[in-house]
């Protein structure tokens, strides 16, 4: 059964100066390939742009690192990818269903309003036959009035909301967005931290072995130590895992994780 655990969180001001610029500008590194990974990926997608070059060995030869920062980008990209074209698909659907319902809504409401305007137009037609009387007049201005009223605010309402659902699945009709890391507070300021210093995080992912998994993370189970290796330097984290620390335990001493 897989389960999932989190270490305890450390800070940048608990680690020297070295470490944490050593980590700073791998997150940087990594999330400028997450970028340039994306953006190759989605041309590849929508516009047909291929290379004949492999994209992780462009991303290798560009940033000249390991193998395991440009499979990790490209890993984490096509995880985006994909994500956003679901979550494209599935916008398009909700926002197909509130159309129709609001079409509805409107449709009942303007049959209302036709049903008190052919009320008041029947009063009216009284009144110039001098047939009215007061009950006449009082139901016209306390109650078909207000009634014709409040309806038609409704339908504006609703006409208001049906505008804005239109341009929103016109919108998402476009296609896919072509990035998705983080917000645009740093656009106008600085281009390149807005490109590449939004986020803060990199996702590694690992094989089967627990003890050396990517070869970037070792954990030293009896010191409770978890080594990074950084490209410019090894960085010395104190890790414990707290929740399913025995099922880790056992994963790490297993005889395949040597």
């Amino acid at each position: 059964m897989k389960c999932l655990s989190y270490s305890n969180r450390f800070y940048y001001k608990e680690l020297s100066e070295e470490d944490a610029s050593c980590i700073k500008k791998d997150l940087i590194l990594y999330n400028s390939m997450l970028h340039t990974a994306y953006k190759k990926l989605y041309l590849t997608c929508f516009h047909g742009v291929k290379d004949a070059v492999s994209l992780q060995k462009q991303l290798k030869a560009k940033y000249g690192t390991n193998d395991y920062f440009p499979s990790s980008a490209i890993h984490e990209a096509r995880a985006l990818l994909k994500s956003n074209i679901e979550i494209n698909q599935r916008l398009k659907k909700e926002c197909t269903k509130r159309i129709e319902r609001i079409k509805e809504k409107i449709c009942k409401e303007n049959k209302s309003l036709q049903n008190w305007q052919k009320q008041k137009s029947q009063l009216i037609q009284k009144s110039k036959e001098h047939e009215t009387s007061e009950a006449d007049y009082l139901y016209e201005v306390q109650i078909v009035n207000p009634n014709i009223k409040q309806l038609k605010h409704r339908i504006g309402l609703l006409t208001f909301k049906l505008n804005r659902e239109t341009d929103k699945l016109n919108h998402l009709s476009l296609g896919v967005r072509a990035a998705c890391f983080g917000s645009r507070k740093k656009l106008h300021k600085n281009l390149e931290a807005y490109r590449y210093e939004r986020r803060k995080r990199m996702l590694i992912p690992g094989r089967r072995q627990g003890k050396y998994s990517n070869n970037l993370f070792k954990y030293h189970l009896e010191s409770g130590i978890m080594v990074y290796r950084g490209t410019e330097k090894e960085v010395h984290l104190p890790i414990r895992f707290y929740h399913h620390a025995e099922k880790l335990e056992r994963a790490v001493r297993l005889p395949h994780n040597t």
